[in-house]
């Protein structure tokens, strides 16, 4: 009796699971043949297969202090902020930087001399400048970015090797090769993306991850004008290849941008890149704005004032 009871549990054990299993299966044949296709075959995104190997590959967004080698502190905000202040440079009555201002400033009445700042305190001043806005007047494009909270984390310059000289590196003062790191916190748009795609809030919660980090890589240069100009920009999404960002970074743009705007993933590189240019453009409105490469290996720029 014992045993067919014993039996009796493993059979219907064996139901209950084959039950499970054949409803899954229903399920991810639903989810690959029609959900997945239907709604997001226009981006390449034609089954379960590739939309697993989306999410696996772009989902999970690397821990910030994995990515990041190379971030700026307070400190960092700090001594660019002081070293802007030693220069002259027009403040706001709470004693902040206005760097509205910089757009008009014309290199008069400030105090001449060399002010060197690295690139840690580029990316702090560069942050700064995108927490003002003067960035949304100067690259109309960020402003839907901005929409998403974008904030630097991180810029590696380092000047074109032009030379050697005793054994050591010679660096241009006018060419370089940039990496650039900044955050978009997606959290507060998700929703607003599953309406405005009329998809599934659970798919575009699958697809876009709350928190995604954006890295350009190219090359800056100055020009016969002396400003400063940007090329051969590839961008990725959370330490990715540039091919493995594609399909998220397509998403990105039909939901952020107007179709108007005919944005492209080529041309959203350049407007992330013409951060950087842009705010150099602005800094160079005090004095000559160069590159330089200091004696502990230190990259930046330098500020002349005469």
């Amino acid at each position: 009796m014992k045993k067919n009871r014993k039996y009796s549990f493993f059979i219907n054990l064996f139901i209950a699971l084959a039950t499970i299993v054949v409803i899954v299966l229903c399920a991810y044949f639903t989810l690959d043949k029609a959900i997945v296709p239907k709604y997001f075959g226009e981006y390449g995104i034609n089954n379960m297969h590739d939309l697993v190997a989306m999410v696996t590959t772009l989902y999970k967004s690397p821990k910030e202090d994995d990515l990041v080698k190379y971030g700026f502190s307070t400190s960092d905000t700090l001594s660019a902020e002081r070293k802007m202040k030693e220069a002259g440079v027009p403040t706001t009555e709470s004693g902040d930087i206005d760097y509205w201002a910089f757009d008009t400033l014309k290199g008069d009445g400030f105090v001449s001399g060399k002010y060197y700042f690295t690139d840690k305190e580029v990316a702090a001043f560069l942050d700064e400048m995108l927490a003002s806005q003067i960035m949304v007047s100067k690259l109309p494009d960020i402003r839907y970015l901005n929409t998403l909270r974008i904030s630097i984390l991180e810029l590696m310059i380092n000047p074109t090797v032009v030379g050697e000289e005793d054994g050591k590196n010679v660096y241009s003062d006018s060419s370089a090769s940039v990496s650039f790191t900044f955050k978009l916190d997606t959290s507060s748009v998700r929703n607003q993306m599953a309406k405005e795609m009329d998809t599934p809030l659970f798919l575009v919660k699958m697809i876009v991850p709350d928190t995604m980090y954006i890295t350009v890589h190219y090359d800056i240069k100055l020009d016969e004008k002396g400003e400063w100009q940007f090329e051969s920009g590839k961008l990725a999404i959370n330490g990715r290849t540039e091919k493995d960002s594609e399909i998220l970074l397509n998403l990105l743009i039909e939901f952020i941008f107007p179709p108007e705007d005919e944005m492209t993933s080529a041309k959203l590189t350049t407007e992330c890149g013409n951060i950087m240019v842009e705010g150099l453009n602005l800094i160079g409105n005090i004095g000559n704005m160069r590159l330089y490469t200091g004696k502990s290996g230190l990259h930046g720029v330098v500020l002349t004032i005469e």
